[in-house]
């Protein structure tokens, strides 16, 4: 009780000191004067942490990230061979002031291959978030090899490198249509959750689930 009563007188004291340090700047134009920088300085690092010390006495937390151990109470595992083709082509819209195609519509185009290749084995997407069922990005690691630009035409393949759990893993490169050139080659991560709770699920809806086993096969 009586350190924080020192410690109260203290804080008060520096904000005393603040208020006078100000008064001397504007009315005796001290601003130059390399020590009272160097105090006001000091005075303020000082305040700083004792209005950290009063205002709060609960240490800052993160917010936890997704946890993997969810995914192992599903057994599901499956990848793919075949690469699902989805075509696209750069329009004005999609490019910037030099002409490519800026990086951020690529991600556009990776999320529109994905929908189509689970549309193409009876998977909705639509109806998959009606049934309660989100499948959110969690992880994104992309390299841009070479820029495409307004007018050129491209084919984005996505393919399920794995899937453990309600983890989903997608590899995908985007190409030429020739094959020849390669544009970008990448990985998403996508965790199946709870469209309402917002949590994760300990399993996939059955539904999705056979139609990636059936992608798998």
């Amino acid at each position: 009780m009586f350190a924080f009563e020192i410690e109260h007188i203290i804080f008060e004291i520096l904000i005393q000191l603040r208020l006078l340090l100000l008064f001397a700047k504007i009315f005796l134009k001290w601003e130059r004067c390399a020590l009272i920088y160097k105090v006001q300085l000091l005075i303020s690092c000082k305040y700083k942490h004792f209005n950290y010390c009063f205002m709060s006495k609960e240490p800052l937390t993160s917010a936890p990230l997704p946890p993997k151990s969810e995914s192992q109470n599903n057994p599901l595992t499956a990848t793919t061979e075949k690469w699902f083709e989805y075509p696209v082509g750069a329009h004005p819209n999609h490019t910037d002031y030099s002409g490519a195609v800026w990086h951020g519509n690529y991600l556009a185009w990776l999320e529109e291959a994905r929908v189509e290749y689970l549309r193409s084995v009876g998977i909705d997407y639509a109806e998959l978030v009606a049934l309660g069922c989100e499948l959110p990005v969690v992880e994104l690691s992309l390299r841009y090899h070479r820029p495409i630009r307004m007018g050129m035409a491209a084919v984005v393949k996505t393919r399920i490198a794995e899937i453990v759990g309600v983890r989903i893993n997608w590899d995908y490169r985007i190409q030429s249509v020739d094959g020849e050139e390669l544009y970008l080659t990448g990985r998403v991560t996508l965790v199946a959750i709870d469209y309402e709770k917002g949590k994760i699920l300990r399993r996939l809806p059955s539904a999705l689930k056979e139609a990636l086993v059936k992608m798998s096969v």
